[in-house]
């Protein structure tokens, strides 16, 4: 497998499909929505934990 620049990869995903970009974005946001709950919860466990632990 041949090594390439993230600028070759990028360009050509433009060339590609220009519509890519924006499903890119959404599905970017909808996997930080998705892990957000977790994210949370694994702070909040961690917290009690802690407070456990004292």
């Amino acid at each position: 497998m041949k090594s390439r620049s993230i600028d070759e990869i990028e360009a050509d995903l433009k060339k590609i499909h220009p519509l890519i970009k924006p499903f890119v974005m959404v599905g970017t946001v909808i996997a930080a929505i998705a892990y957000l709950p977790f994210a949370l919860f694994s702070i909040a466990r961690s917290k009690d934990e802690g407070e456990s632990d004292d």
